[in-house]
């Protein structure tokens, strides 16, 4: 049983480093939209606001996001890669998806 619940906890860590690793290959436009909007929980017109980007540009970029995200997650379940770097994936998935503020 422990054995088990050892290689759950492996899984998860090794899903939230290909996550991380992903979204740190993406522009820094595209990062901060999805962090806000799935880390920070702010609606698509908060960050039309902050952001300066229009609602439907909003919209756009968060939906390219989960596409890209979707399939770099759907290649790592199927095993046909592994976090591309090691760097990048040993970082905290705080300090790599933190979005700057201008």
């Amino acid at each position: 049983m422990a054995s088990l619940s050892i290689q759950w906890e492996r899984s998860r860590e090794d899903l939230a480093q290909a996550i991380v690793a992903v979204i740190r290959k993406w522009p820094e436009r595209d990062r901060c939209v999805f962090v806000e909007a799935r880390y920070r929980g702010q609606n698509i017109e908060e960050i039309s606001h902050s952001s300066g980007l229009k609602v439907g540009e909003v919209r756009r970029v968060l939906a390219g996001c989960e596409r890209r995200l979707h399939e770099a997650l759907r290649k790592f379940r199927h095993g046909a890669s592994a976090p591309a770097d090691g760097a990048a994936a040993r970082t905290t998935e705080s300090s790599a998806i933190k979005p700057t503020r201008s």
